[in-house]
């Protein structure tokens, strides 16, 4: 009789058992002390997830989250605030992920915790934390300043040259010179007259 029964729940139970969702799983490999004034790089592994793409937050938390990631999409830095759209696609995945300190926390030092999300459809479905220790760099947060004016620099010459086309334009750059010494002129030909 017990094994009747016994038998009978595994039947009615074993369909339930084969369609039940597979357990997301996830490892992130990263250096356990950081310097706030340094990059670092984090490797994200992932399984059990569906043939589905999802989207991936990685971000470092010390009270508020104080990360920047680089987006290998957008080839530019990120508040790492902000998901990474339809980054992850199942049923395994693997890539690693350029992070930074905010420049304003470069004094930033102690405890804090490196955060992974899954979101899909806006809803979150996975999170794992870690703990790393951030060591205070050399650096200061006044150093921020420079290095955003580094980057804007950088993309200016990068970006604004590419997309002038000067062979084109050079009608147009003659006529705005014209206009600009004829202004000129005329201001100084009137602060004469004065």
């Amino acid at each position: 009789m017990y094994k009747k029964f016994s038998l009978l729940i595994f039947l009615v139970l074993f369909p339930f058992l084969c369609i039940a969702k597979e357990k997301i799983s996830a490892t992130l490999q990263f250096p356990k002390k950081i310097k706030s004034d340094k990059e670092f790089e984090v490797l994200v592994k992932i399984s059990g997830l569906k043939r589905e793409k999802y989207d991936l937050k990685l971000t470092l938390k010390k009270e508020r989250e104080i990360s920047e990631i680089y987006n290998s999409s957008t080839k530019k830095w990120q508040n790492s605030l902000y998901y990474l759209k339809d980054e992850v696609f199942g049923p395994n995945f693997e890539k690693s992920y350029k992070m930074r300190i905010k420049g304003n926390y470069f004094d930033t030092e102690g405890k804090g915790e490196l955060i992974l999300k899954l979101r899909q459809k806006g809803k979150i479905i996975f999170e794992k934390r870690e703990k790393i220790e951030i060591e205070k760099g050399e650096k200061k947060s006044k150093d921020f300043l420079s290095r955003k004016n580094l980057e804007f620099k950088k993309e200016l010459e990068s970006n604004f040259f590419e997309k002038i086309e000067w062979s084109k334009n050079w009608p147009i750059l003659i006529l705005g010179l014209f206009i600009f010494l004829a202004i000129l002129a005329f201001l100084i030909k009137s602060q004469i007259k004065k």
